[in-house]
This record gives structure tokens, sequence and C-alpha cells, in this order.
């Protein structure tokens, strides 16, 4: 007989189909599907949590004679790599900058669905972003420029992504001379401003405590339930393109105009892989933020933060000590990566690292990675300035 959760999945396997033949692939299939060769690494970070990414060494042409510059790309807050590689194989910037020359590598953070915490520890789950700029990043860059045989490399950062490496660069000179160019694509560093429906209700409870409670770590995991209430929603043919972009607005906090900018079709494709999990901590770190409007290390509480911290209130980053050559785009239509916030981070950052910063007209947060046009108004000006800072 079907428990409930039984009765929920064949209901709902019942009303939704499959009509992108993406959607039944994983993601190096997807690659592969898409004409390119894919890797999967997996990664030891310091602290011993095992994290998983993807390669295409080449683009469609083949491999190139020598050593071709290495381009890191880090997906947001709830993501996965799979963000890069979603679009159309003409539109999805993983891809073009295979195409263009660059060894291109996608890390998943961990506690998303292929960085899962393994173990039965209770504490398995105690992470935040923190821990991702601290471990996750340096394990990432060290492996793609081992693997590859270079130098250094160029790191594009997407929302949560951008923000783990300014909160990188901000405590540590480790990669200075491994990250010759910092790309932050939506960056949310402060979030005074923020938008995001989400962000603004979670930020009502207590996520800190409730990451405490037995059975609540994780949060927003993906799996089979999911998967077929996204297919239930963004099947046209039952309920409409206007109910899945609404839904991906309550996820991702875009600018709410169903279908904006993203290409309809595609939709079942986004959300088959959105949202990808984080840990309840990481998202306790965020309604922190947007609570108390500080750039600063997770509050874990008076008598948790002294022992770690040295200190009953969590540190600030200091955004002053980035090193590094930083360019920033940002959206004018952005509710996670606001423009005013993003004024404030300019202030406090150093001004010669910043080689670029650009507001691109009616853009939203997701439009980044799954824009329709992002092809044609923005990755054109990122892969000029990769070719321009390019090492290999």
């Amino acid at each position: 007989m079907l428990r409930s959760g039984g009765v929920v999945v064949a209901v709902l396997a019942l009303f939704a189909s499959a009509d992108i033949p993406e959607c039944s692939l994983t993601v190096p299939q997807l690659v592969a599907y898409n004409g390119y060769p894919c890797e999967t690494h997996e990664v030891v970070a310091r602290d011993g949590f095992l994290l998983n990414m993807f390669r295409i060494p080449h683009g469609r042409r083949g491999p190139s004679l020598g050593p071709r510059p290495v381009v890191l790309l880090q997906h947001g807050l709830l993501d996965s790599a799979a963000a890069f590689l979603l679009n159309e194989r003409e539109q999805s910037l993983a891809y073009i900058l295979a195409d263009n020359g660059f060894d291109v590598w996608l890390s998943n953070s961990r506690g998303n669905n292929f960085s899962p915490p393994l173990g039965n520890s209770k504490d398995k789950w105690r992470f935040s972003f923190d821990e991702m700029a601290e471990f996750d990043m340096p394990a990432f860059v060290n492996h793609a420029l081992h693997v590859s045989g270079q130098a250094s490399l160029a790191y594009i950062g997407h929302s949560q992504g951008a923000t783990l490496a300014f909160a990188h660069f901000s405590e540590s000179s480790e990669l200075n001379d491994k990250v010759h160019l910092f790309i932050a694509l939506g960056p949310a560093v402060f979030v005074r401003n923020i938008r995001s429906k989400l962000l603004h209700f979670l930020a009502e409870f207590d996520l800190e405590e409730i990451a405490r409670w037995p059975g609540t770590g994780d949060f927003a995991p993906h799996g089979e339930i999911w998967e077929l209430t996204a297919k239930f929603f963004c099947d046209t043919s039952i309920i409409g393109k206007d109910a899945c972009s609404l839904f991906l607005f309550m996820i991702e906090g875009t600018n709410g105009t169903p279908g904006h900018n993203l290409n309809c079709t595609r939709l079942q494709l986004y959300t088959k892989h959105t949202p990808a999990g984080t840990s309840m901590q990481n998202m306790a770190h965020w309604t922190q933020m947007v609570k108390h409007k500080r750039f600063a290390k997770v509050d874990l509480g008076p008598i948790e933060n002294l022992v770690r911290y040295g200190k009953v209130t969590p540190p600030v980053y200091d955004l002053s000590k980035v090193n590094v050559p930083v360019a920033v785009f940002l959206g004018d239509q952005d509710t996670l990566g606001d423009i005013v916030d993003n004024d404030y981070l300019r202030r406090e950052i150093r001004p010669d690292i910043v080689v670029d910063w650009q507001i691109i007209n009616e853009y939203a947060h997701l439009d980044f990675t799954w824009g329709v046009d992002a092809h044609v108004r923005l990755y054109p000006r990122i892969i000029r300035l990769l070719q321009a800072f390019a090492v290999a």
C-alpha cells in the first residue's frame, strides 16, 4: 500500500510530462548531449568535506594544441553547477566559454545535491557560506589549477558565488596569486535593500535555533516530489508558463514578471535543477544579514560566538582587504543583488581593484545565468575581460 508520499508522487507523475529531452539527463549527460566532453571530479576540502566539480576541458571543435586559460564558475544560493548549462547551447555561459578557448570548471558548494554532507553526525549540516569561503573555494581553485597545470585562473561567481569570494578575499591572501580576475554577477554582499520575498519571510523565524532541531539540517533539498511538482507547474498544457515563472520568482526572488527574459520552453529544465538545496544554517546566515544589515560571519549565539570568534558578536568581513582585480555586473531589476546595496559594496572595496562596473537595464537576478539574451548583452563583455586577463 502506498504511503502518503508515494500517493503524491504517483498523482504528480500521472499529470507531469517531460517535454524537453534534457529533463531526463544527468549533468554529464546533458553536457554530452550538447556535444561537449565532461569530467566529474571529487575534491576534498581542508576540513574533510567531499565536494563535486564538473569540467568541460574544451569546446566542440576539439582540444587545442597548447594550454587553455582556466575559468571557474561558481553558482549562487540554492543552486548548482547546472545553472550555467541549462539554456540552449549557444546561450549557456559554460558552453560559450568552452567554444571560445577556455578550460571550464563548474563547482558545487557544500550542501547542494551534488556536494551533500556525508556520515551520520548531527553536526554535518552545521555550515554556512563562511565555510564555503574558507574551505570550498580554495579546494576548487587549487584542484582546477593542479589538474590543468596552470598557475592562475579567472573566477566567475553568481549571487552567493560572488559573496563567498568577497568573504574569502577579505579573510585570506592565499588565492591572491591564483585568481587573476574575479567577475561578480549580481553579487549579494550587502542585503539592506533586498526584496526577496523568501528571505524576508524566513527572517521572521530564528533559523539558527531551528537548525539545531533533529532532522532540520538541510533546506530545500532536491528530490522526486519536487521534480514532479515542478514538472506539473511548468507543463504549459496544464497550468501555463505564468504559474511556473511565479514559482521561480518565489524561490529566487526575481522581478516577478512571468517569463520576463526567460526561455519559457525550458522552464521544466530550470526547475528540474532548482532549488538544489543548502543547509538551514546557511539560510539562517542570510536572514541574519537581512535583519542586521551587516556583511558578517554567522551568528551562533553569544556563547558559541565567544568560543569561535573571541567575542560575543560575529566579526564583519573587512572588504578593504580584497586585493584581486574585480569586475562587477549588476541588473537594475535585481531584487537580490540590489543596485543601492552594491553602491555600498563599491565604497567598501578599494577603487584600484575595480576593472569594470556595469549595470544592465531590465536585468533581474536569474538573467545572468538564464537570460535569453545574456549571450548577446552580457557574455561578450565577459569574454573580452577574460581574454584581456588570460594566463595560459
